[in-house]
C-alpha cells in the first residue's frame, strides 16, 4: 500500500495521479494501477464501437482488464485479441478472461499466432519481448492486419533502447501508419 492523498475525488501520490485506488482505511490506499496503465488510460477514448483491439505481451492482463471495463463501461463492445507467449501467464488469463466472450487468448510466438487469422486491427497495445530481435517480426507480421487508421501504442519507449530502436524502423519502413503513439 502507499500514502497517498485525496484532492476533490482525485487521488495522488506527490504529483503524480492515479486512477484506479481502493480504500483499505481512511489514509491508506492500495494502487492497482502502475504508471503503464495510468498512462494507457490516457488512450482509451481512442477506441471505438466494434474496434479490434489486440495486445502483444500481455502477461497478467492489467491492461487488457482495464480495456475490457472501458469497452463495457462505454458500450463499445471490442473484440479483444490477447497474444501472450508465457504458459504460466495464459493460464492465468484464461481464468481472468473466462467468462468474457470477446476475450480471445492467443498461446505461443505472437508472429505465428497473428498470422493465423484473417483480421484487420482498429487498436494495437505492444508491450512485447523489449528485445528487438525478438520483436521485429512480430511487428512485421501484424503489417497485413493494420488498416492505414490503426493506432499503435507501444510501451516502455523512454526506458527501452530496443523498443526505441524499433518504433523508429518501423516509422521509416511503413511511413503510411501515422497514428503511432509511445508510452
Amino acid at each position: 500500500p502507499y500514502i497517498i492523498k485525496k484532492i476533490d475525488g482525485q487521488y495522488f501520490a506527490g504529483t503524480e495521479k492515479y486512477i484506479d485506488v481502493s480504500s483499505l482505511d481512511s489514509n491508506i490506499y492500495h494502487i492497482t494501477c502502475n504508471n503503464l496503465n495510468c498512462k494507457i488510460t490516457n488512450y482509451f477514448h481512442l477506441l471505438k464501437k466494434n474496434n479490434i483491439y489486440v495486445e502483444i505481451g500481455v502477461k497478467f492482463g492489467g491492461t487488457a482488464g482495464r480495456v475490457l471495463k472501458y469497452s463495457k463501461e462505454n458500450n463499445l463492445n471490442l473484440s479483444i485479441n490477447l497474444f501472450e507467449k508465457e504458459p504460466n501467464c495464459c493460464n492465468f488469463l484464461k481464468q481472468k478472461f473466462k467468462n468474457d466472450n470477446n476475450v480471445t487468448i492467443f498461446e505461443g510466438d505472437a508472429a505465428k499466432e497473428i498470422n493465423k487469422l484473417n483480421q484487420k486491427y482498429d487498436f494495437v497495445f505492444f508491450d512485447a519481448s523489449h528485445h528487438y530481435k525478438i520483436d521485429y517480426p512480430i511487428l512485421q507480421s501484424l503489417i497485413p492486419h493494420l488498416k492505414e487508421e490503426t493506432i499503435i501504442v507501444f510501451d516502455d519507449y523512454h526506458k527501452i533502447e530496443d523498443v526505441q530502436k524499433l518504433v523508429k524502423d518501423f516509422k521509416t519502413q511503413y511511413s503510411e501508419f501515422k497514428n503511432i503513439y509511445t508510452i
